[in-house]
């Protein structure tokens, strides 16, 4: 789902840009609620298909981001021979981290979870 989300980024790049971009890959008519929790949303961020050009700080990114794909007939873009819907977005954060998030597909009752290491490893 997130390009890049389980490869290591060093600690100087967070620090210098704020956290990390990574986009996100949906399967066509598929729909993906992504989180972080309420502790970590005082250190980090989500910023993924918003009004937010330019510089981006931590308190206008959101905890909860909803990805809901075009379906198979209106994606455009492709991964690997499938038809995936395309967002660019970024992972704030305030220094390096192991992230931790929840991601719900298509109205799961229980979420899968996944480290990200924004300049620590997990």
């Amino acid at each position: 789902m997130l390009v890049g989300g389980r490869a290591y980024n060093s600690p100087e790049t967070v620090r210098e840009v704020g956290g990390q971009k990574y986009p996100a890959l949906v399967a066509a008519g598929h729909t993906v609620k992504l989180a972080i929790s309420r502790r970590a949303r005082r250190t980090h961020a989500l910023t993924w298909a918003d009004d937010l050009h330019g510089t981006r700080k931590l308190e206008e990114g959101v905890r909860v981001v909803t990805f809901k794909a075009c379906s198979e007939r209106r994606a455009e873009s492709d991964a690997s021979g499938r038809k995936v819907t395309f967002w660019s977005g970024f992972i704030l954060a305030s220094g390096p981290a192991c992230l931790q998030v929840q991601a719900w597909i298509d109205g799961a009752r229980t979420p899968r979870r996944a480290r990200i290491p924004l300049g620590r490893r997990c």
